[in-house]
């Protein structure tokens, strides 16, 4: 579910292929620190889009934002969608499965 971050990055300048292992606070501006411990650079605002678990991590220096993080469930799923070269159904435009570890 990346397509707000996407849309984000059509007018901004993103380096991709970076790992960031920390999230610093300086006054009201964020440093990006990588796995290497060097810094990426101060930002004003950082957009995660990431699994809490990973997130509470990297936002450890911002204590009410970590507890926040800390609190969500992950319900992990996959979804999958399928095509038929003609029509099933009419009637219907989705199905639920009942009963099965699929649903």
């Amino acid at each position: 579910m990346n397509s707000i971050c996407k849309h984000l990055e059509e007018q901004l300048a993103v380096q991709k292929v970076t790992q960031i292992a920390k999230i610093c606070r300086i006054d009201d501006r964020v440093e990006l620190i990588n796995d290497a411990d060097l810094s990426i650079g101060v930002f004003d605002r950082v957009v995660l889009s990431i699994p809490s678990g990973q997130a509470g991590k990297l936002v450890a220096a911002f204590s009410e934002l970590s507890r926040q993080v800390s609190e969500i469930e992950m319900n992990p799923c996959w979804a999958t969608m399928a095509s038929f070269a003609e029509p099933i159904t009419d009637q219907w435009v989705g199905a639920f499965i009942h009963d099965s570890f699929l649903s």
